[in-house]
Parts: structure tokens; C-alpha cells; sequence
């Protein structure tokens, strides 16, 4: 078997981009999506008062025993060792806008020099992220077509990836009943926002996704500005700091805190803009996927404030189920939580009776950049 003959599945998020054969189970590379010159050593001090209640919020909030076993944290010190980047550009920002120069950059290089594929070969299955500009498939079907020569090519929404991937990959994990099929809702943690993602009689309803405006990008800037002053280094505290020193978990609580209250509330909100006959089943299941602003205290905490929620509404839901795929003791449910839109490329790209979903260089050229929507709109292909 030639992982080769199989299209190359890229899952490009603002902050980390999944990029692997779908011939493969999981990704090959998981790589910051970022330019840089060179990598740094830098050490981080952290002050006595991140440690102490001074913040104005419960003690218990710094996980510190997560941070307390990192081989790059010295007790001594209180100083951890992180990666730090030189002349960091990021072509991904979707509050400052997208830098097409830089981002097709950036697939050149992973594709070309750290994967070693001959681009004219390979079939590429791109996700399409969570507010990207309304041309992203335009453009990136483009840039495919005409500067890496792909031979045929398809871009598909990260929400449409995730639900699949969670569906085929563990297929028992939703509530089940005999006339609604699969019912429960996925929350999907993203880097610009979190998705509400419900799913009745197994099929996704895109009319109702619900969007809480607080992702990975926002919440280490929340954490960013109340927490600088609290870290000393030789250099500059940056947001990428943050967000290394995020990935060891210390922020957990705060995070937790943080997020809950929308979320309960954005779920519930959903759900009762869904077909009436589904909303306690929708309310009953609910699934966390996404990245590194999920942690092992979001199901713990949440399931009290949820059904604390729906006491308030007069709501009456008995057996709710939270499972936290991101975080589970189960390696293949937490990769498949952290992976789960690359994942869900894997399986479209090597389903056979899918290969005619791809668009190729003479459909491009016919219908122009726009083909995905237009052959969509048409009826000619569909992405799910």
C-alpha cells in the first residue's frame, strides 16, 4: 500500500495545524502554525503571587501539581522552560485578518520540505476553520490548483469533519432511541470560538450550531492580561508563552471558571432551537472535543452547573452523560478528541465511494476558484 495514492489530509488551525496520509490513522505532523527564524531556550519566573489567593480567585484554580511534575519546572527557581520563537509571524489571525502570502508559505513548506511529497501526485483534503473568510475555498482551491499542480482537491467545514469522525470513529457514544436515532450534542473548543454542535437522528443540523465567541486565542489573552505581571523572564512574556505555559494544565480551573457558564448557557439555547421532540435527548449527551483549553476539570465541574441550569428552567433531564474525549484515560478517545476534524478527513479522503467528491484540475478550470460552492449549490457533488 503507497500512502502516496491516498490524499493528504490538513487540518490548519490558528495556532496548530494536523497535516498526515489519510493512508495513516493519525496525523504525521503537528506543528505550530507559524513562521520563524529560530528557536530559543527561555527560562520563566514565576512570582509568589500566582501561587496565592491575591488574584481575586480561589487558590485551588492553579493546578499546581500538573505544573509541579514537567521536567522543564524547576522548584528551586519556581521557573519553567519553555520554547521561545524568534521573529514569529502568524498567517493565521482571524482578528487581524488572514495573510494568504504567508499561509500558503507556510503549506509549501510542511507539504514540500517536511513531508517530502510530490505535490502533483497527491490528492489534498482541506479543512475549512472555524471563521475563515467566506473566500477561504476559493482561494486555497486556487493555490492548490495552480502552485502545488494537486491533481484533484476539496475543502470541507471543521464542524462537518469533528461530528464524522466522532460518529464513525466511536459509534455507541451517543444516546440512541428507536425513533430519533443518534441524539446529543458535541462541544467543539476551537481557536477563535467554541462550536455547539447538535446531532439528532445522526445527522449534524448546521441551522442550529450555536458559536460562544471564547477560544483558545481569547482565553490566553484573558490570561495573558491578568497574569503577565506575575511572570518574570530575560525577555518579554508573550501570548505564545502563555499559551506553552497553558499546555501544562496550571490554568486548568481558571479556565474552567471561565468557560462553563457559556457553555451551559449556549447549549441550552440550542438545543431549544431544535426540533422540540429532540431536546432532552440533545440535553442528556454531551460530548467535549477540541484542543488545549479543554482540560480533565471541564466534566467535572460542568454536569453540576448544567443541571443546576435546567433546574432554574424547569427542565427536567434525568442521566445526563458529559464525556470529555480530550481528556479521557483512553488514548485512542483523547486523540481522536484532540484530532478529531483531521481525523474526520482521514475518513472522508479514503472512503472509495467518496473519491468522486474530489474536485479535479478540469472542473477547476471550468468553473474557476468557486467550484466547491457552485457544484455544491447544483447538487453536482455534496462534502458530507
Amino acid at each position: 500500500m503507497n500512502p502516496f495514492d491516498f490524499p493528504v489530509v490538513i487540518d490548519t488551525g490558528q495556532f496548530q495545524t494536523r497535516i498526515g496520509s489519510s493512508v495513516n490513522k493519525l496525523p504525521q505532523i503537528i506543528i505550530d502554525t507559524i513562521l520563524f527564524e529560530k528557536i530559543e531556550v527561555k527560562e520563566i519566573n514565576f512570582g509568589e503571587k500566582i501561587f496565592s489567593d491575591k488574584l481575586g480567585i480561589n487558590e485551588q484554580c492553579i493546578e499546581t501539581e500538573l505544573l509541579s511534575s514537567s521536567n522543564n519546572w524547576n522548584p528551586q527557581k519556581q521557573s519553567l522552560l519553555v520554547n521561545g520563537y524568534q521573529d514569529i509571524t502568524h498567517p493565521f489571525n482571524y482578528l487581524d485578518g488572514l495573510d494568504w502570502n504567508l499561509l500558503e508559505t507556510f503549506w509549501t513548506d510542511i507539504i514540500s520540505r517536511e513531508m517530502c511529497y510530490d505535490t502533483t501526485m497527491c490528492p489534498v483534503l482541506l479543512s475549512e476553520p472555524h471563521n475563515a473568510p467566506f473566500d477561504f475555498q476559493d482561494h486555497s482551491m486556487e493555490f492548490f490548483f495552480e502552485s502545488l499542480s494537486v491533481p484533484s482537491f476539496n475543502s470541507i467545514s471543521q464542524e462537518l469533519l469533528s461530528v464524522d469522525a466522532v460518529q464513525r470513529g466511536l459509534p455507541h457514544i451517543f444516546q440512541k432511541s428507536n425513533s430519533k436515532g443518534s441524539v446529543g450534542i458535541i462541544v467543539h473548543f476551537g481557536d477563535s470560538s467554541i462550536r455547539i454542535l447538535p446531532i439528532a437522528s445522526g445527522y449534524l443540523l448546521s441551522d442550529y450550531i450555536g458559536i460562544i465567541n471564547l477560544g483558545g486565542y481569547s482565553i490566553t489573552n484573558s490570561l495573558f492580561d491578568n497574569f503577565k505581571k506575575h511572570f518574570k523572564s530575560s525577555s518579554p512574556i508573550t501570548y505564545k508563552d502563555i499559551d506553552n505555559i497553558k499546555s501544562y494544565g496550571i490554568f486548568d480551573g481558571i479556565i474552567t471558571k471561565m468557560a462553563i457558564p457559556y457553555i451551559c448557557d449556549e447549549i441550552l439555547s440550542v438545543a431549544r432551537k431544535c426540533p422540540v421532540d429532540y431536546l432532552r435527548l440533545l440535553l442528556k449527551n454531551i460530548i467535549f472535543i477540541g484542543g488545549s483549553s479543554i482540560n480533565s476539570l471541564l466534566s467535572k465541574y460542568f454536569k453540576n452547573y448544567f443541571e443546576t441550569l435546567l433546574e432554574r428552567n424547569n427542565i427536567s433531564v434525568d442521566d445526563i452523560q458529559v464525556i470529555n474525549l480530550s481528556n479521557s484515560s483512553n488514548i485512542e478517545e483523547k486523540i481522536l478528541g484532540r484530532c478529531s476534524t483531521w481525523i474526520g478527513g482521514s475518513y472522508f479522503a479514503k472512503n472509495s465511494g467518496l473519491v468522486g467528491h474530489f474536485f479535479n484540475k478540469e472542473q477547476y478550470e471550468e468553473y474557476g476558484s468557486c467550484a466547491i460552492r457552485r457544484l455544491f449549490d447544483q447538487g453536482v457533488v455534496n462534502t458530507a
